[in-house]
């Protein structure tokens, strides 16, 4: 295992106002290409009793942005999770009194998020999209890099009959995506889409033993591939890596990364789910 494992790592951990980047820290995120809200379990050990109160009384809705690798990564680290607190509390653990911070990215805005908006016809369907996404209480991500080229299977960018959003913006948003061949997730609260079969960039991080890759990459009965490496950038879903081991060797999609770390551990890795391209 290369030796920068257990050194240089650098990370930072903030709940609303609240800096926590000098204590010690656990976590566990996952995030995926899915359309359901990514997840954080966050564990900070031994906070004051000020702290964790204020913590306790925020708990649902706080913001809540992690970020973890190492000193060659740059200043500030690379994001990991950005999203709000579902539940925070606090209990004794032998010595340690640990407060967990449960987090999703998206979760009850994107599950209550509703539409009803009425289009004419000749109406850009971007438009309806955007105001979709805006509906679900979620940001506009890479919106931006689609909505120039939208267009529809049939090869429509805009409505002939117009258009009735109504319901949950969710549903619209699937539908939308879905008629111009568009994959759609949210990352990090905000909008990520990408057309289907095709990962978000054209440059790769290349994972090798030399390069972060952690143990041996694994391929099941259906062909998934799972691969491990040190926290590095470019490993979130729906992104490109090329793996080059001795079993395995190719260009993947990432469709599902779970983060693991501790700060007085071990573990400081990403877990991946991978799709051939």
């Amino acid at each position: 295992m290369p030796e920068r494992v257990l050194f240089d790592r650098r990370y930072r951990l903030t709940v609303d106002t609240l800096d926590m980047s000098a204590l010690d820290l656990s976590f566990d995120v996952t995030k995926s290409t899915a359309r359901d809200p990514n997840k954080a379990e966050i564990r900070v050990f031994n906070l004051g009793p000020s702290t964790r109160a204020t913590l306790e009384a925020a708990s649902v809705g706080a913001r809540v942005v992690l970020r973890a690798g190492y000193l060659s990564d740059g200043d500030p680290p690379p994001l990991l999770f950005l999203g709000g607190s579902r539940r925070i509390y606090t209990a004794r653990e032998g010595l340690d009194l640990v407060t967990t911070i449960q987090a999703s990215d998206s979760g009850r805005e994107l599950l209550t998020g509703r539409i009803s908006r009425s289009y004419a016809p000749g109406s850009n369907v971007s438009r309806a999209l955007r105001d979709a996404v805006e509906a679900a209480g979620i940001g506009e991500g890479n919106l931006s890099d689609f909505e120039g080229a939208y267009s529809m299977r049939t090869g429509a960018s805009v409505f002939a009959d117009g258009f009735v959003a109504d319901g949950p913006a969710r549903r619209i948003i699937q539908a939308l995506a879905r008629a111009a061949g568009l994959r759609w997730s949210v990352q990090n609260g905000a909008l990520q889409l990408q057309r289907a079969g095709q990962a978000l960039q054209a440059s790769a991080p290349r994972l090798s033993a030399s390069s972060g890759l952690v143990g041996t990459p694994t391929r099941d009965e259906d062909g998934k591939v799972t691969a491990t490496a040190l926290l590095q950038p470019g490993l979130e879903p729906g992104r490109r890596v090329v793996l080059a081991s001795d079993q395995i060797e190719g260009s993947y999609e990432i469709r599902q990364t779970v983060y693991k770390g501790a700060t007085s551990g071990e573990p400081w890795h990403a877990t991946m789910e991978l799709a051939p391209l």
